[in-house]
């Protein structure tokens, strides 16, 4: 049985003590051209409008995504993904909380705990950018990350 690895990572806001996702991008490790990602809405269940808060503020800076952007559902963006990915591949995430949040719908998801470098400091894979182009704090940009750094590992 031939098995994948692949790498996860998503970028959005955390409000009201849940992520809402509004990027997120899988690169299987074998073929780096499958890459994919998706630009996801928000829930219907939260404001139409960004809420004033200096929290929200802050992240909106950090990964210049809007409230409002995103084209795809989030279930609809993850049915997709197990989609692409086999029942015993491997999926990789960093962070313990993002990786706990996917394991709703991932469950071989495995969170990267040998990896401690804050992906601020990982910076081989700037050109991974995606096409929105909205800067280093990318999804896409990340799961290129991970796998170059889990290849130094």
């Amino acid at each position: 049985m031939l098995t994948t690895t692949w790498y996860i990572d998503f970028e959005g806001y955390q409000y009201n003590n849940r992520y809402i996702v509004k990027e997120i991008a899988i690169l299987n490790k074998n073929n780096k051209t499958e890459c994919y990602y998706y630009f996801t809405q928000n829930p219907s269940d939260v404001p139409l409008i960004r809420p004033i808060n200096k929290t929200l503020d802050y992240q909106h800076k950090r990964h210049r995504l809007d409230w409002e952007f995103g084209n795809t559902k989030l279930l609809d963006a993850i049915a997709d993904i197990k989609d692409l990915i086999g029942r015993h591949d491997t999926v990789l995430a960093k962070g313990p909380e993002k990786t706990r949040f996917l394991k709703k719908w991932l469950p071989q998801i495995t969170e990267m705990c040998w990896l401690t470098t804050p992906f601020k400091e990982l910076r081989r894979c700037c050109g991974e950018i995606c096409h929105f182009r909205h800067g280093l704090n990318c999804a896409r940009r990340k799961v290129f990350e991970l796998y170059a750094a889990d290849c130094l590992y």
